[in-house]
């Protein structure tokens, strides 16, 4: 999962070659992420979407 502009999250799978994938809303505050690799499809609730939030930690200099 990322945010909007691109912050990576959490990861909540690591199955390989997805066919598709379909997010879901399931109430205010959660979502169903369906997964499909053409053999198996997989459910996942994402809960507590409305504790996230984007932020700018600043600049900083890679050496």
């Amino acid at each position: 999962l990322k945010t909007a502009d691109g912050l990576p999250l959490e990861s909540i799978s690591e199955t390989p070659h997805l066919t598709r994938a379909v997010l879901s809303p399931h109430s205010e505050r959660s979502i169903d992420v369906f997964q499909d690799d053409g053999a198996v499809v997989e459910q996942f609730r994402v809960s507590g979407l409305d504790q996230m939030m984007a932020f700018d930690c600043g600049a900083f200099d890679l050496n």
